[in-house]
């Protein structure tokens, strides 16, 4: 009689052991998967979906690949070991950062500032003390709505210089700067004509442009294909300008997606992550983000710093950067 109870709990400890490891499995053949098909993207934008994951996928795999071989399942062991190193590969060169070379004695610094606000938001008065706090030379600003812009009135007594890209949807795109701007041009990109806006700012005896852009987000297939033609067409407008170059926004796609990849093909810029490594700005109420918001550098500019700023109610938490223009 005294043996049945230890029998019985046995058999619950097998069982258990077998369905978490059936759930093991599972979980490594869809990180597995999630890996492989990323690389894909550029066939079917929901495999570009994946893509954008890379670091999260990475994590997760590490203890998975040492529970399958501690189970012995060496063969899903194996292609999920080479799930890691291949994600690990995409990620390395966003941790291993060493910053770049130190601008001369005579480079422009100045320091940026971006956001995405989220339209339906209204907390004003924490961006602009935000804004105010970092005491930025320029701020961009995305899905701006005329109440942002009586919200954020207040900058116009600091930043006396501004473009805008006035809508009559929710993506209004502005630049404010406390240098003059010698140039100004509206991009529209692609058959829904989403604009970016290049402001040439003139920096005491130097020029350098800055260019706002907020591509379409992928939600849909006719949304992502816009998204990859506005980047494409970016790329192109960035590689006929000349001189020190600064591209800053919401740009939807993160730095393992092959729409980021091919802009900066295209344009020849340098993201300036792979010197501070990776700066995750969206979803900003979640503790895991991913980077959409991008700076990317022409040759003549140096990279300084760049951190992440406070949320202040939208989804995407803002982008400060400081450069040096030679």
């Amino acid at each position: 009689m005294s043996k049945n109870p230890p029998t019985r709990a046995k058999r619950r400890k097998k069982k258990l052991i077998a369905r978490l490891d059936r759930v093991l499995r599972l979980v490594a053949v869809f990180l597995c998967a999630a890996t492989y098909l990323g690389y894909l993207g550029i066939w079917w934008w929901v495999l570009d979906l994946f893509s954008h994951f890379r670091p999260v996928l990475a994590l997760v795999l590490v203890p998975a690949v040492a529970l399958l071989l501690w189970r012995r399942h060496l063969w899903l062991g194996g292609v999920a070991l080479s799930a890691l190193v291949l994600n690990f590969g995409a990620i390395a060169p966003y941790l291993i950062t060493a910053p770049q070379e130190r601008p001369s004695a005579s480079a422009q610094q100045f320091k940026i500032f971006h956001a995405n606000v989220l339209a339906p938001n209204t907390c004003y008065e924490e961006l602009l003390t935000q804004i105010i706090q970092e005491n930025p030379d320029v701020v961009t600003l995305t899905e701006l709505t005329s109440g942002w812009m009586t919200g954020l009135g207040a900058l116009k007594t600091q930043y006396p210089y501004m473009v805008h890209n006035e809508t009559q949807d929710r993506f209004g795109l502005t630049i404010w700067s406390r240098f003059p701007i010698v140039r100004q041009e509206p991009q529209y990109l692609g058959v829904q004509q989403r604009c970016a806006i290049l402001a040439q700012l003139q920096l005491n005896k130097r020029c350098v442009s800055i260019v706002a852009a907020h591509p379409w987000s992928p939600r849909n297939a006719d949304w992502a294909a816009s998204r990859d033609q506005q980047l494409e067409l970016l790329g192109q407008h960035i590689a006929a300008e000349s001189g020190p170059l600064v591209l800053i926004g919401d740009l939807n796609v993160t730095p393992w997606s092959h729409g980021f990849q091919y802009l900066q093909a295209l344009s020849s810029l340098r993201d300036s992550q792979l010197d501070y490594g990776l700066t995750p700005t969206w979803p900003a109420h979640l503790p895991i983000r991913i980077p959409i918001d991008h700076c990317l550098v022409s040759e003549k500019v140096h990279v300084l710093s760049r951190h992440t700023g406070e949320d202040f109610g939208s989804d995407h938490l803002p982008l400060v950067v400081t450069v040096a223009v030679e």
